[in-house]
This record gives C-alpha cells, sequence and structure tokens, in this order.
C-alpha cells in the first residue's frame, strides 16, 4: 500500500441516495467529453455513441458513489465538487473535479480498488457503462496508434495480461502514483535556503514522529556520535548538518511509501532500494568531484528516484494479485514502463526540472545537452554506467567511445581523492551505517 498517500477515513459515510437525471448539455455536452480520457482521441462515431449512454448523478457530502470490491457495470467522472476514493485500509485521497485527475474515470479497475465518497457540499458526476467505455478505450489505442488493432465488440470480455494493463492504466491517467511527504517538501525547500536555521527544520521534522526518531538515532550512531549522546531532535538535526539531514528525510520518506506483506515483492523492495541508494550516492560523488554546476544534493534526489517507477509497478502488482509467482515477469513489466512512471511522480510532486531531465535522459547512452555545461541527464549517464560496470553488469552498454556524457562529466579537471569506486564505497559504507 501506498503509505502518506492517503488520510484516514475520519466517520462513516452516509450511504448515497443516487439522484440520475436526463444529460442537460449546458451541463454536460459532446465538446465537454471530448476533454476526458480516453475521448480526446477516439473517433468522433464512437464519441456520439458514448453520449447516448451517458447520465448525470448528483449526490450530497459524505455520500457515497460505489464501494471498493465491486464488480459494477458504470464507470464515473467528476465534473462538480470533490470525491475522496478510499482504499480497503480507510486510506484516502481526495480529487477536486478542476485538478487533471478528473479527467480519468474514477477507479476504472475491477473488482474496485476504492470507494468513491463526495467530500464537497455537493458533487456531480456522468456516468458511463463499464463496456461502453472499455470500447472508448480501446477505439482511442487504435486511432492514436497505441498498437492495437483487435476489434473490440461491446459487451466483450477483454482478458489483459498484466502489462498490457500496467501500460493502459499508463495511457489512460489512470495509475495511482503516491504523494511525496510533505516533510520531504518542506524539509528540502528549507535545507536550501540559507536563511533557514536548524530550528526551523527541527520544527518541519517533528511532524513526522518515525522519521524524526530516525533522524535522533542516525545521530547517535557511530559515525556522528560525539562525546554526549544527542538527546533533541534539533541537536540531532544540528549534528547531522543539512546535507546528510535532507538526505535521510528523502530516502526515509520515500521509502515509507511502499510495503507488502508479500515476501516474493518485499525482497523486489529491498533490493530495488539498495540499487537506488547506491544510484544516489554514485551521483552524489559524481557530481560533488566534477567540474561543473552540477549540485551534489540534486544529483542525490536525481539517483534516488531514478527507478522509483520499479516500486510503483511492484506496488501495483501487490495491491492486485495476491500472491504472485512469476518474478521475471514483474521485474520485465517494471523495465519497461519505469521511465515513464518515474517521469509522472516527478511530475505530480513537482520537483525540480533538472529531476525530470535527468529521469528522461538518463538511461541514453548517447545523449548530450547540446549545451556548455553538462545536465543532469548526462550525469546520469555516467552514474549509471558507473554501476554497472561495479556490478559487472555490462549487457547492453554500447562502445564508451560513443557515450559524449563520459568526457562532459569526467573532464581533466574530474579529481576525487582516490578512485571513484572507493569515494562511492565510502560515502554508501558511512550512509549505511545511518
Amino acid at each position: 500500500m501506498f503509505h502518506k498517500l492517503f488520510q484516514k477515513e475520519k466517520s462513516k459515510p452516509k450511504k448515497a441516495s443516487i439522484q440520475m437525471e436526463a444529460i442537460d448539455l449546458s451541463v454536460f455536452s459532446l465538446d465537454k467529453l471530448k476533454g476526458l480520457i480516453p475521448f480526446a482521441s477516439s473517433p468522433e462515431s464512437t464519441n456520439i455513441i458514448t453520449m447516448s449512454f451517458t447520465e448525470l448523478v448528483e449526490l450530497r457530502t459524505s455520500e457515497r458513489l460505489f464501494e471498493a470490491g465491486l464488480n459494477d457495470e458504470w464507470d464515473y467522472y467528476l465534473l462538480e465538487g470533490e470525491v475522496g476514493l478510499i482504499a480497503f485500509d480507510g486510506r484516502e485521497s481526495v480529487i477536486e473535479a478542476s485538478s487533471p485527475k478528473a479527467k480519468s474515470p474514477l477507479a476504472y479497475l475491477r473488482p474496485r480498488k476504492y470507494s468513491a465518497v463526495v467530500r464537497s457540499k455537493n458533487a456531480l458526476f456522468v456516468k458511463i457503462p463499464h463496456h461502453v467505455l472499455d470500447l472508448g478505450f480501446q477505439q482511442a489505442k487504435s486511432n492514436h496508434q497505441w498498437g492495437a488493432q483487435e476489434a473490440v465488440i461491446i459487451g466483450q470480455v477483454h482478458q489483459e495480461t498484466l502489462f498490457d494493463r500496467v501500460e493502459q492504466e499508463i495511457h489512460k491517467g489512470t495509475l495511482v502514483v503516491p504523494t511525496l511527504p510533505e516533510v520531504a517538501v518542506k524539509v528540502r525547500e528549507a535545507c536550501q535556503d540559507n536563511d533557514s536555521s536548524a530550528a526551523t527544520i527541527t520544527k518541519i521534522v517533528a511532524h513526522d514522529t518515525s522519521i524524526s526518531a530516525k533522524l535522533l538515532a542516525a545521530s547517535n550512531s557511530p559515525l556522528y556520535r560525539g562525546a554526549v549522546p544527542i538527546n533533541t531532535l534539533q541537536d540531532a538535526i544540528a549534528r547531522l548538518g543539512r546535507q546528510t539531514t535532507q538526505h535521510l528525510v528523502y530516502y526515509y520518506a520515500t521509502k515509507e511509501l511502499f510495503e507488502t506483506p508479500i515476501p516474493l515483492l518485499r525482497k523486489l523492495f529491498q533490493a530495488n532500494w539498495q540499487r537506488s541508494l547506491e544510484r544516489a550516492v554514485m551521483a552524489h560523488t559524481l557530481a560533488k568531484f566534477s567540474d561543473s554546476e552540477l549540485n551534489p544534493d540534486t544529483a542525490f534526489l536525481c539517483g534516488l528516484l531514478f527507478r522509483i517507477g520499479d516500486l510503483v509497478v511492484f506496488q501495483y502488482v501487490a495491491d492486485i494479485e495476491e500472491e504472485p509467482n512469476e518474478l521475471a515477469k514483474v521485474q520485465n513489466i517494471a523495465e519497461a514502463t519505469s521511465s515513464q512512471i518515474s517521469r509522472l511522480l516527478v511530475e505530480d510532486w513537482k520537483l525540480p526540472e533538472a529531476v525530470s531531465e535527468a529521469l528522461q535522459f538518463g538511461g541514453q547512452w548517447r545523449y548530450t545537452s547540446g549545451q556548455k555545461e553538462p545536465d543532469y541527464g548526462e550525469l546520469m549517464i555516467v552514474t549509471n554506467i558507473h554501476l554497472r560496470m561495479l556490478h559487472n553488469n555490462m549487457n547492453g552498454l554500447p562502445d564508451l567511445n560513443q557515450v559524449p556524457a563520459i568526457k562532459r562529466i569526467l573532464t581533466e579537471d574530474f579529481a576525487p581523492d582516490t578512485s571513484i569506486i572507493i569515494e562511492a564505497k565510502k560515502a554508501l559504507a558511512e550512509f549505511m551505517r545511518l
């Protein structure tokens, strides 16, 4: 489940008294249908037919639209107001009608993974039969060069592979991505503000008791332990310093977004996080010693999040499969979709453009920014090459003479104290001891 993505539901919503109305063209018209996913890409004839099946639904605050676990035959789009999507464990994500997420159908997968409850005074929805909407997606896929060739008949049972489901959710805009914990955002902003004091950062971190406890433990670890034990969070942050505090908060906050009771997937989570930490430390080390304007802290963030899309895929599988038994298949899906999902996360989290560039270009071996200074995409290319060589994973690596980023990062002025691998291993060992 995604931690921090939802907030606990505080009261049991009222049972809905759904009122359905004939379509009012002033509220919902063919033009407005075209603004919803997938109808902007589906043929005009499909949209016209779809309009014949649409109905409006109006609910009041705390009324339920549908329940989690159902295999019902209707799909809903939010037109006005706010609606909360509540997972089985009570965690909630609120969607506003004005948000991009409102352009996608609510909890499209069957059986439904969420219940829907109105959170505004009133809310207006348009409902469309599930099989009609499925036709819209298939027609849009064919019309939008998504690669679909088979004709889809209304009412036909469509069996999808796991890969198809992940890929289609990305295209539909219905893939649920975790919300970046507020503590990570605020700590990053505070650490980058030279006017912020340790007291300011302490007030931010104090709102998250789990991360506070971990920072306190880190400050008393062998790496940072002083003559006097640290007993307060502010003293812990002062001892750790801004850079280490920021790194640890991001690491702990994003890691806690994902968890699963499934042993197979838990191993994947752990292995992925270990590799993400290695990539973050390697990127930080390269930026630190490069003769460029690359910020080591931004480099650390780029490395940490570079393959976070893998975790979203693992979590997706954990939510829909009680006991997945094909590890290679899950890893292949993550490999194929991770980059796109990672960029979705970065956009949703409103992280710096540099991070998005790193995720977009960091796997394109022959990429160069064309600018005087190297960018974070080039840094991630060199980072990933170092990691591949460190783990003797040479498959797929091009002729290194054909990788322009190498000479742009590892210039004549690149001067670590020892080899870059030794420097990175040393930094990783220090981080792991925290």
